[in-house]
């Protein structure tokens, strides 16, 4: 655990909100999505890696209270080197210095205490698309961490169960810990046989593939020294 001082979730939620974006796409059948992906400075953005491959990224902004801040990605998408881990990155320019970038945890897979983890609070942030609604816009929850899991391979890091429900479009999106810090990012909904998404466990995998996504593309900002190991 990177502390004991914990912040109420719309404390969180108004220091951080600026650094969350929609990450709208288009496949090759021409059917677009959305996603999520969070600022970790620099203009460094993580997601998921099923949010962005195989896709062309149309469109990256930040919800700004009914003014949305549109950003320009350079180059492609970067992948971690094993391809069944779901984590992408990709750098926005000019890097965009009005928005905060949200600190990654140390919550290593070999050093956790899985006990400290269930029961604390979190929030989870990310752009489901809201039938009905006239545009994209950041959605909040409050929820919290119900276990922390192990998956069956391919999956091999850490995962936490969150109690919130799992929706398209949060995926690539960060979840805070209390302690101010992203415990992990949203990746996938657990179900059985062709259950609906929103059916399955809220899932989120933990930080170690995130840091090594970073590190093996060799973007790892400098906000992020705190956990430089």
């Amino acid at each position: 655990m990177d502390g004991t001082v914990t912040s109420s979730l719309k404390d969180l939620y108004d220091q951080y909100r600026r650094a969350v974006a929609a990450v709208c796409v288009v496949d090759t059948e021409k059917t677009h999505s959305i996603g999520t992906a969070f600022h970790v400075g620099d203009g460094v953005f993580v997601t998921a890696r099923h949010v962005v491959a195989d896709k062309r990224i149309e469109e990256v902004f930040v919800d700004r209270y009914n003014n949305p801040l549109v950003l320009r990605v350079r180059d492609e998408p970067l992948f971690h080197e094993d391809g069944n881990v779901d984590v992408a990155i990709f750098v926005v320019e000019p890097p965009p210095e009005a928005l905060p970038a949200l600190p990654l945890g140390t919550n290593w897979d070999d050093v956790i205490n899985d006990d400290d983890f269930v029961l604390s609070k979190a929030l989870m942030l990310g752009y489901p698309p809201i039938p009905l609604s006239d545009r994209a816009q950041l959605v909040a929850v409050s929820a919290e961490v119900n276990a922390v899991v192990d998956l069956r391979r391919p999956h091999k890091h850490v995962h936490y169960v969150l109690s919130a429900t799992a929706r398209g479009g949060f995926s690539g999106g960060p979840v805070i810990s209390e302690w101010g810090f992203v415990l992990g990012m949203t990746t996938m909904s657990l179900g059985q046989d062709l259950a609906a998404e929103q059916l399955g466990f809220c899932t989120i995998v933990g930080v170690d593939p995130l840091w090594d996504c970073l590190t093996q593309n060799g973007l790892l900002p400098d906000a992020q020294s705190h956990g430089a190991v």
